[in-house]
């Protein structure tokens, strides 16, 4: 490496961290220029969602239910997937105006299903193992909350922690 060639790439060094630091912050949003995180971070008291028992299903790898408030309806699927992973999707129900646009992947394969271990649906709540018994997902029916915990009984994700679940609602 000669020395006109080395000065180079210590200029280049030096140079290289101002280049990195020279993002304009002001280009992002944040949630006051936000409308939909606006109105999402506005709910302060409980929705009131819960889970009605009596519209629970269960059919190999699909769990399904009935979310209700005093203003909405709402379908929750809990789909068990392979490598111990889980969907949740929470979607209007079939006779919806407008049904929610809900994207396919075009280049990758959906994931494959895999049926749960066990379901037991109690009084208060449902336990649902799957991934090969390395998975726990605990639907809670009122007020509304899912818990998902790994082999480690780990709580991973909870859905609905804080009782604020919002559904921005089609628009005609």
């Amino acid at each position: 490496m000669s020395a006109g060639s080395s000065w180079i790439v210590l200029l280049l060094l030096f140079v290289a961290p101002l280049v990195v630091q020279m993002v304009k912050t002001g280009s992002f949003r944040d949630c006051e220029k936000n409308a939909f995180c606006k109105q999402h971070s506005a709910v302060k008291e409980p929705t009131g969602y819960e889970l009605l028992a009596a519209s629970i299903q269960h059919k190999g790898a699909v769990w399904t239910a009935q979310l209700q408030n005093s203003q909405n309806s709402l379908n929750l699927y809990v789909v068990g997937l392979v490598n111990s992973t889980v969907r949740i999707q929470i979607d209007e129900p079939e006779t919806a105006i407008r049904k929610r646009y809900v994207p396919t992947p075009s280049f990758v394969a959906l994931p494959e299903e895999l049926a749960f271990e066990s379901v037991e649906n109690g009084q208060q709540e449902a336990k649902i193992v799957g991934g090969n018994k390395k998975l726990k997902v605990v639907v809670t029916y009122k007020p509304f909350l899912v818990s998902v915990f790994n082999e480690f009984d780990d709580m991973v994700v909870q859905v609905n922690k804080e009782e604020k679940l919002k559904v921005c609602e089609g628009k005609n």
